[in-house]
């Protein structure tokens, strides 16, 4: 029977920042090359991942994971061949466009809190409609680093019913629906 390479990828924090390792062995993991770090990132470094086409010699193993090293949440991408030792190369990196605009609970009574994520710098306003279409609220209407934000709505001077909330951001805009009880 021949050998199989194995390849695992993980977080880990041993430095102080959170970096990606990679490490393989080619006999059925009864060996293992040393660890390597994959990143040297100012932020930390999530969500790793490993791909491979043909998982036998002269195959290219494929890496991605994010961080924020730009100050911006992006995909990064590195390449291995399994038959060498040289290690990974061929780092490139791709921009992550989400968003996600949240409601922490909802229906609620008084107070909910909105999070949203930006991925770029940018004009950013999150607005509270009534079913009329009317702003009810301006909670952001400023310029913004890309990161994750969290905003307290407090709603006690607005009526039990329905509103929407709405992000809109160069480009982009969505809207969720907040339900008030009272």
């Amino acid at each position: 029977m021949r050998d199989a390479i194995v390849h695992v990828v993980w977080v880990d924090g041993r430095d102080g920042n959170w970096e990606i390792y990679y490490k393989h062995s080619v006999d059925n993991g009864s060996l293992w090359y040393s660890d390597e770090r994959l990143t040297n990132a100012a932020g930390d470094c999530y969500y790793s991942s490993v791909a491979c086409w043909d998982c036998s010699y002269n195959a290219d193993v494929h890496v991605a994971w994010t961080d924020e090293r730009d100050g911006n949440q992006e995909i990064y991408y590195k390449r291995h061949l399994c038959d060498t030792t040289s290690g990974i190369e061929e780092s490139k990196k791709f921009r992550v466009e989400s968003r996600e605009l949240r409601v922490s609970s909802n229906p609620f009574i008084t107070t909910t809190v909105i999070s949203y994520q930006v991925p770029v710098k940018g004009r950013v306003s999150l607005n509270v409609y009534d079913l009329c279409g009317r702003v009810v609220r301006t909670l952001v209407n400023e310029e913004q680093f890309g990161g994750y934000y969290s905003v307290d709505f407090p709603a006690n001077d607005l009526g039990s019913g329905i509103y929407f909330v709405t992000l809109a951001t160069d480009g982009y805009k969505e809207t969720k629906k907040l339900t008030i009880l009272k």
